[in-house]
This record gives C-alpha cells, structure tokens and sequence, in this order.
C-alpha cells in the first residue's frame, strides 16, 4: 500500500510539474504573441486620440517586465477588479523596481475581458491613452501577462520601459 501511495503521489507532482510547464510556456507564447502585434501596431504612423504618432521602433521582451506584468495581472484576477494600483497600493514604476527592472521610463497598459492578444491590443490601440503607451518610442522593452479569474475573465496588464 505505501509503494502504491508513493507511485501516486510521485505521479501527482510530476502531473503538477508538468501542468506548471505547460502554463508557462502558454505564458510566454503569449508575449510574444501581444509583442508582436504591439510591434505591427508600432511599425506605422498613426494618430492616438488627436496626438499624431511616427512609427516606432520595435519593442524586445524583457522577462523582469514580465514578472512585473504576471504579478499585476494576478493582483486584478484574484480582486476581480482592473486597475493600475496593486492591492497594496503600489504603482507600476514600483512593482517593476520590485521585479529587478531598473526603469529611466516606464508605462502600463491594463485590460479584462479581452480574449485573445489579438481583441486586446486592438481595445488598446482605441484608446487614445494606451495607444499612446503603444506608440511611444521612448520605450524599448515589453512584458505582458493575461491571468484568468475566477469570474472566468482574462486580466491583462502590458509593461513598457527604458533602462
């Protein structure tokens, strides 16, 4: 019986190392998937609101801003609610501090009920306000994460920086 209890468990927890796995690459398969987009968005002039936008550069993923965007976006799923203040009253410019992201400028972009980084970004390129995060060629650098809730909705935060 304890050989039986054993063989499950060790089953149980290799199911669970491998169910983590598949998350965090369903994770980082997303990024760069928004990234991307983000990117094509960046790559035409456009006009956000009434301020008028030359194409930018590309922005390259950073894991740090990442960490920073996974962290927020857990924040607002577990609270139910989208903000850019964290539960603790944090901002973004600390949490990615807290994240190791020593930032010269940074942005946030944030979302829920979008369900793909395709609706998402598109829902941030029609606000005048986070198309102009996206626009912007003072940042270089994009993390991003989308965490369901348990109401079922996808919370979304996008962070840019400069080092």
């Amino acid at each position: 019986m304890a050989n039986f209890t054993l063989k499950t468990s060790l089953l149980a927890a290799t199911a669970l190392l491998l169910n983590i796995g598949v998350v965090q690459q369903a994770q980082a398969s997303l990024s760069d998937e928004v990234i991307q987009l983000v990117n094509q968005a960046r790559s035409q002039a456009r006009v956000c609101g009434n301020q008028r936008f030359d194409s930018a550069r590309p922005l390259s993923g950073n894991g740090s801003l990442n960490s920073a965007a996974k962290a927020h976006s857990s924040d607002m799923a577990a609270r139910r609610q989208m903000s850019h203040t964290g539960s603790n009253g944090s901002s973004v410019g600390q949490r990615t501090k807290q994240a190791g992201y020593q930032w010269r400028a940074i942005a946030e972009n944030v979302g829920v009920g979008y369900n793909s980084g395709s609706a998402v970004v598109q829902g941030w390129l029609d606000s005048p306000g986070h198309c102009a995060n996206i626009m912007n060629p003072n940042y270089n650098e994009g993390g991003v994460s989308a965490v369901r809730g348990r109401d079922g909705k996808l919370y979304w935060t996008m962070v840019y920086g400069r080092r």
